[in-house]
């Protein structure tokens, strides 16, 4: 069975009434056309709803320097995505080698007509059409369409998606866990996206090992804790826990500026904080609509989609520069002293500078 971080779905009576009374904010030069950005905190945070001002990832100022991540290749290794959401399809992958419907592995990849990726979810292998929503929430927050008149911004406005169904109704097996890793990596995603926790099985280490070989940037959460959080240093989850040269770590802050209330923490095993509650993403449940989303599986994207960014602005860097990029580039805080090796929590523009910089290079 799944356990941990499972992101709930919680708009809240609060939130919904502020965001229908809320003023509408001045436009920013560079704020998107999409119609629920104002929602957003986590990429443009104002004040709105009596949030903390600049509690945020400074996500318009990155986008001053680089907006999309075109050909970066994001594994959402998840319960799927709804690739048909309007927000969604026009950044989803598709399998170049792929011909869709002819019931032939056209690329010899082992996968008949994978168009989008795959489901390795036992007894539903195939299509990986999400029907439990959290994968379409995670996706929503890496390449929701930025600029199209509807819905909300995702942190890449062009971005590939690449659907990897390894979980349904929060439940798996090990041998799709490291299949759909595997799946990813073998396919050409430099980002795994991995909002999920696992028992740390020999055959999952080794397909996360695969990765961390192959030099993708892998991103988890820290998942989440209802009793207030943990020390994952003295208690881990897992993939968190691993020693992987190319893993990071996200544990989550919400809108007041601080770590949310329910998110993990580790000096030594979380590296930094992420947007973790009040989440608006896409969502399956209305089909093709939104909702607030809370829980650690939302900071992970923040990250993943921060790593495409870089990717796309330094192509030849390695893993573990895109790594030090973010890592480096952290706004540190007193907030998150002590709960994450950076002490300090994700700064997209600061990040994306760093990627310009000489320094940065090996």
């Amino acid at each position: 069975m799944m356990t941990g971080d499972r992101g709930t779905s919680i708009l809240t009576a609060g939130f919904v009434a502020a965001t229908c009374a809320a003023p509408a904010l001045a436009q920013a030069k560079s704020e998107p056309n999409d119609p629920r950005f104002n929602e957003q905190w986590a990429l443009h945070n104002t004040g709105q709803f009596g949030f903390t001002a600049d509690a945020d990832i400074d996500a318009l100022e990155a986008w001053t320097i680089r907006r999309s991540a075109p050909g970066v290749i994001v594994a959402v290794i998840d319960s799927g995505v709804d690739y048909l959401h309007p927000d969604l399809r026009d950044n989803i992958w598709t399998n170049p080698g792929e011909i869709p419907g002819n019931d032939i592995d056209d690329d010899k990849n082992g996968y008949v007509d994978d168009v989008h990726g795959w489901s390795f979810v036992e007894g539903a292998e195939g299509d990986p059409m999400d029907t439990d929503g959290h994968g379409t929430a995670v996706a929503g927050v890496i390449g929701a369409s930025a600029d199209n008149g509807i819905g909300i911004a995702g942190l890449c406005r062009d971005v590939r998606i690449m659907v990897v169904k390894v979980n349904e109704r929060n439940r798996s097996t090990t041998a799709a866990m490291a299949a759909g890793i595997r799946y990813a990596v073998d396919n050409g995603a430099r980002v795994l996206n991995m909002s999920h926790t696992w028992v740390p099985d020999r055959a999952y280490r080794r397909a996360l090992e695969h990765a961390d070989r192959a030099g993708v940037v892998m991103v988890t959460g820290a998942a989440n804790d209802d009793r207030g959080g943990r020390d994952l240093d003295r208690d881990p989850v897992y993939p968190a826990g691993f020693e992987l040269e190319h893993k990071v770590v996200a544990a989550g802050s919400g809108p007041g500026g601080g770590p949310a209330p329910s998110s993990n923490f580790g000096r030594r095993t979380v590296d930094l904080f992420a947007p973790a509650e009040l989440i608006t993403t896409t969502t399956i449940e209305p089909p093709g609509e939104y909702a607030a989303w809370s829980g650690n599986s939302l900071a992970a994207p923040f990250v993943s989609g921060t790593a495409a960014l870089i990717i796309a602005e330094r192509p030849e860097w390695r893993a573990a520069e895109v790594i030090r990029a973010i890592l480096e580039s952290v706004d540190r805080a007193e907030a998150f002293g002590g709960l994450a090796r950076t002490g300090g929590h994700l700064n997209v523009h600061s990040a994306l500078r760093a990627a310009r910089a000489e320094d940065h290079r090996e």
